[in-house]
């Protein structure tokens, strides 16, 4: 499952259930946008990017290519 950075974030605030059961997966991904996105999100507390940076450690890392990255700037 390839997580947004929406749910990454949203997963830093305690007790949200429903989050709690997906980050308790063992087949999930992030690509490393999502990554920058996240752990760059200014509103993180020290504790909230700690939780944020092991959860992340558990997952596939997916880099993008340059052609990728190209195309998306491309098409917005």
């Amino acid at each position: 499952m390839l997580l947004d950075s929406n749910i990454l974030i949203y997963s830093a605030e305690e007790g949200e259930p429903r989050l709690d059961a997906i980050l308790a997966r063992s087949d999930l991904a992030v690509a490393s946008v999502s990554c920058i996105e996240t752990l760059g999100y200014h509103r993180l507390s020290d504790a909230e990017r700690q939780g944020l940076e092991a959860a992340i450690a558990r997952m596939t890392v997916l880099a993008l290519e340059v052609a990728v990255v190209e195309r998306a700037i491309s098409l917005r």
